[in-house]
């Protein structure tokens, strides 16, 4: 644990999960409603999409 690096709140904010293609689609809750959007993308309401697990 004494190698571990430190990350700022701005760096954290650009961290993406790996293992999604461009074209991979997922879901957003947005107020009730399930709307469509790729894996790569932020929901509009600034949340991450709900997306499968990628195969590896």
């Amino acid at each position: 644990m004494k190698n571990l690096k430190k990350i700022s709140r701005e760096n954290l904010k650009t961290l993406k999960g790996g293992g999604y293609d461009e074209n991979d689609w997922g879901v957003c809750r947005i107020n009730g409603e399930w709307i469509p959007t790729k894996c790569l993308d932020r929901c509009p309401n600034g949340t991450d999409p709900i997306c499968l697990a990628p195969n590896i």
